[in-house]
């Protein structure tokens, strides 16, 4: 019966995303459209002026791609007319009409009716002059001869100019006059948008009125229309003009290929590219969430984790190793007694099909039966591993299957008196179950509730055979294992002073149990009765984070809050030996201590650092990272360093070779993104409240601080001459600047208004002439990098060789994208510096490395993970070796070596 309804619950599950996706996409469907409709209006509003552009040197990038003329392919049977192009579907369609009216002629309206309703006839309405004039349908269907009529016409087209109508919308865009002549009728079938008839301009049917390499293209190319309604989604490229069809979120988008390709499959399967990823460095630490998680083994490493990535450091010859096989965010780990075996436990986190390192084809999951079956055995369960941390083998995976835990494992422990055969594990379920397992028989031998209230700490005791503790908000419980069952013994807190939290707990030497609380009290217990019998009371102005015994008895406690101070304290009757020592301010309250070499302290920070020292000598970093949502990262266009940036309003420049830190400066806002100038002095910080930042490189200081409304700046990009800046924000603009006094003075020379949503990503031509940007729509339009207006070139722009590929709606990138992704899924794209590769980064976690160019949504790619999810940045190093990832959620820097072996 619980697997009848399992599974009818999964469907139902299943069927509600699927109606929740279909509105997300309607919802995106019609924003775009209102967008193209303020465009028009626009139009209509406004003057119009032609345009003259000049041609870049074009890139041979693709000439492996293309085919020769005389080998039997198919060509384009004219030479194309030399054009001024809008940047949008609308003008696409009316300069390559026959490749978006092939098979009988008809196109899919924005509100298409079933396909059993449509017809081929072509009514004909009567003129004043007793001629008659074809009219589509209001299917869109268009005879044959009407196109050949209209291709005999002239084109014009006509930009409308910068600046807001009389209606105040900042809306612009390049359209033709045919296209505005269809756009509206009335019911007589008379043009109620046409100009006046001295413009001796002909009407085009009103299928050719959508957005180019956005979503706002609503209508399939005809030869895909008779299958749309049945969700038919295979990319088309159109050799006689080059231009390639693929779907994004469901929708059709049009990318012009370069005049070198003369035929591309787009479905076929290319090879994933030579190169591999392989894990060199993890920079930063989970402090801020996560407890009891420093470790100090006999090789001389410290072990702690980050993101899924559990990582063996010595600091004495600057080296890493990591323990890879987790799939999602590793929450605790425990070190077995003989110091060489480790238990890591994590969170519910992806399939491992689609996590899977070094995978090369698409994830194979389609049914719910592949789903149900999954779900069943998938290690993306919240589950515990046990692993030898020299050779870094997995000995023993707890958890999946029937005996899974919930939501996530948040306290792992081995027994001590036993040598370590049993271990303890405590869920993050609403009764925070404990369990405990024969791990070498991968048995789970009892479990029971543990609380109500989250629990921070479990621990076996060290001397008692059959004790353990565990501690959390509200409550000590003392539990009493006879081998068969738990038996729980509450900690009775005495007088009015009870803690809301009971944050850490240890063992003294002599086996007294000792724990600290959010009062700043540290209290030793009685674990047979559950009372205290010494206290010490406000040793700490926070709470007593951490507690530490060490050799010659004596007890460490660490101040969270404010506090940020380490105590030593006589364990035995807790007196005060030494302290209190602040930690850096910089670091945080402490949240973890450990011993370490010689005598030497580990401290893990609440701000995702680590410190190594002493109560003497104090302490010094060896780990830092980020504590909040980190979305910025660029590189340094001369030397092999990048620049990290966050929501904890931190700004970081790291050095890739010596993989170690070079500065850190504090803002006043949260930084969401950041650029480099060509000349490396200055860069560029985009915040989360619409101000950018320009801070000189060498001193740190702020040169310029400039705002652009209130929307976060999503992206700041310099153009490669470094005299224009463009700085793309939330609010679907990009701000152009014109730089000058050696990168010192910025003014506003343009404004990029087109877009319907968020600009994602900017990347500027090579001869700084053009630039062109995405959206959070995926929207793809080319901009005037000197006037702001839309480029209308379709040769111009179909050949540009662009100086950056972070732009993921392009023809050269487009295979990165799922297939029939639903717009979420890709997060971040960077192109080498040789032109050989692509780097994407996805929500699940996942980094993926293509042949460049990938054209193909087949392509196959070589995966790697690490993250636990949302990869918001993947960058290049300065000379291709390197690769470095950010993740938003974990806070944590990955730096990758590409390499050909």
């Amino acid at each position: 019966m619980l697997n009848a309804e399992n599974a009818g619950l999964r469907e139902r599950v299943a069927e509600l995303e699927r109606k929740v996706q279909a509105q997300e996409d309607e919802l995106v469907c019609l924003r775009s459209s209102t967008a193209d409709v303020l465009r028009r209006m626009n139009l209509i509003e406004q003057g119009h002026s032609p345009v003259a552009s000049s041609r870049p040197p074009s890139s041979n990038v693709f000439k492996r791609l293309a085919v020769p003329t005389g080998n039997g392919m198919s060509n384009s049977s004219s030479p194309l007319p030399s054009r001024s192009m809008s940047q949008s579907t609308t003008n696409l369609r009316a300069h390559y009409p026959s490749a978006l009216n092939l098979a009988n002629r008809r196109t899919v309206s924005p509100s298409p009716r079933r396909a059993s309703d449509a017809t081929d006839e072509t009514p004909t309405t009567p003129l004043s002059n007793g001629s008659s004039k074809e009219q589509p349908n209001s299917y869109g269907t268009t005879p044959r001869r009407a196109y050949a009529q209209q291709q005999k016409q002239p084109i014009k087209f006509f930009n409308v100019p910068i600046g807001k109508n009389d209606r105040g919308s900042p809306m612009r865009v390049w359209l033709s006059s045919q296209d505005m002549r269809d756009g509206a009728q009335n019911g007589n079938g008379q043009d109620l948008l046409s100009p006046s008839p001295k413009n001796g301009v002909g009407s085009f049917p009103r299928s050719i009125r959508r957005g180019f390499g956005s979503m706002n293209s609503l209508a399939n190319a005809p030869s895909l229309r008779s299958l749309a309604h049945v969700g038919y989604k295979e990319p088309s490229f159109f050799p006689d003009q080059r231009l390639l069809q693929v779907f994004i979120r469901g929708r059709p988008i049009n990318l012009p290929a370069p005049t070198a390709v003369r035929h591309l499959n787009p479905t076929e399967d290319s090879e994933a590219p030579k190169a591999k990823l392989s894990l060199e460095w993890v920079y930063g630490y989970r402090g801020k969430d996560c407890r009891s998680n420093l470790h100090f083994l006999p090789t001389g490493e410290t072990l702690y984790f980050t993101a899924a990535v559990l990582v063996l450091f010595n600091p004495d010859d600057k080296s890493q190793r990591h323990y890879t096989q987790h799939n999602n965010d590793v929450k605790c780990v425990a070190v077995h007694p003989n110091k060489l075996l480790v238990a890591s436990g994590q969170s519910s986190g992806h399939t491992s099909s689609d996590r899977k390192p070094q995978k090369e084809t698409r994830s194979p999951i389609g049914t719910l039966g592949e789903l149900d079956a999954l779900l069943e055995t998938d290690e993306s369960q919240a589950h515990v591993r046990i692993w030898d941390s020299i050779t870094l083998q997995t000995t023993a995976v707890l958890g999946l299957g029937d005996a899974t835990f919930e939501r996530s494992v948040s306290c792992v422990a081995f027994s001590k008196v036993d040598g370590g055969a049993l271990l303890a594990a405590v869920d993050d379920s609403f009764e925070h179950t404990l369990s405990i397992w024969d791990w070498q028989r991968k048995r789970k031998i009892t479990e029971t509730k543990s609380a109500n209230e989250q629990v921070f700490s479990c621990e076996f005791h060290p001397t008692e055979r059959h004790l353990l503790v565990t501690c959390g908000r509200s409550h000590i419980s003392f539990w009493t294992f006879d081998g068969v069952t738990l038996q729980k013994k509450m900690g009775v807190f005495e007088g009015r002073d009870k803690p809301k939290y009971v944050l850490s707990v240890c063992f003294s030497e002599t086996g007294d149990v000792l724990s600290g609380d959010s009062n700043g009290t540290i209290s030793v217990w009685d674990p047979k009765a559950g009372r205290v019998t010494r206290q010490v009371a406000r040793v700490h102005q926070g709470g007593v984070f951490s507690l530490c015994a060490v050799k010659g008895g004596r007890l460490l406690s660490g101040g969270g809050g404010k506090d940020r101070s380490i105590i030593e304290w006589a364990a035995t009757d807790l007196t005060k030996i030494a302290g209190p020592v602040l930690i850096p301010e910089s670091a945080g309250s402490v949240r973890t201590i450990a011993p370490g070499r010689g005598g030497l302290i580990l401290v893990g920070t609440t701000h995702n650092c680590i410190l190594n020292g002493d109560m003497m000598t104090g302490f010094r970093y060896i780990v830092q990272g980020h504590m909040d949502e980190l979305w910025g990262l660029c590189t340094h266009p001369l030397q092999q360093q990048f620049l990290t940036c966050g929501h904890d309003k931190s700004i970081k420049l790291w050095d890739g070779i010596s993989q170690s830190i070079l500065w850190s400066k504090e803002i006043a806002d949260g930084a969401q993104c950041a650029g480099f100038h060509p000349s490396g002095g200055v860069l560029v910080v985009g915040t989360i409240v619409g101000r950018w930042l320009v801070i000189d490189a060498l001193s740190r200081e702020v040169v310029v601080g400039q705002k652009d409304g209130n929307a976060p700046i999503s992206v700041t990009s310099f153009s490669p001459d470094g005299r224009t800046l463009a700085v793309g924000s939330q609010e679907a603009s990009v701000y152009l600047y014109t730089v000058s006094d050696d990168a010192r003075r910025y003014n506003r020379s343009a404004v990029c208004a087109g877009h319907s949503s968020a600009i994602t990503a900017i990347d500027w031509s090579v001869d700084s002439q053009l630039i062109r940007t995405n959206s959070t729509d995926n929207e793809l339009l080319i901009w005037s990098g000197q006037t702001g207006k839309l480029a209308t070139d379709m040769d111009k722009l179909r050949d540009t060789e662009w100086a950056s590929g972070t732009c993921g709606v392009t023809f050269e990138s487009v295979g990165v994208w799922p297939e029939n992704s639903n717009g979420a899924d890709l997060l971040a794209v960077d192109r080498s510096h040789n032109r050989n590769l692509i780097a994407a980064s996805f929500e699940s976690g996942a980094v993926r490395l293509y042949s460049f160019p990938c054209t193909s949504v087949k392509a196959k790619w070589r995966e790697v993970t690490g993250h636990s999810t949302h990869v918001t940045g993947v960058k290049f190093l300065q000379n291709d070796a390197r690769l470095v990832t950010i993740g938003a959620k974990d806070c944590a820097v990955f730096q990758w070596t590409v390499s050909n072996n």
